[in-house]
């Protein structure tokens, strides 16, 4: 029975392979297994720091809407017509 050898060769995108037979020296099998490019850490990261800052602004939002409930300030918002009629006559006239 012959001993066998197994090699790698592990690259960024691929792992090469082998299997050596010890008492022949001789290449048994061979091949590469290829894979995509990955993003890199930087994509990674700039995804990551996105959901956090949009998650912080929501909880900023939350912790101010308790506060005026807390306090029984209206946070409700409130449209004057009044104002917006006496806006569009001083754009227009």
């Amino acid at each position: 029975m012959s001993k066998y050898s197994i090699g790698l060769d592990l690259g960024e995108n691929n792992v090469g392979w082998s299997i050596v037979d010890i008492d022949t020296a001789k290449i048994e099998k061979c091949g590469v297994r290829k894979f995509n490019t990955s993003s890199g850490a930087k994509d990674r990261r700039v995804q990551r720091n996105t959901r956090r800052r949009l998650k912080r602004r929501d909880t900023r939002k939350e912790d101010l809407l308790k506060l005026f409930a807390s306090i029984d300030f209206p946070n409700t918002n409130t449209i004057d017509t009044k104002l917006i009629e006496t806006r569009y006559k001083g754009i227009h006239e």
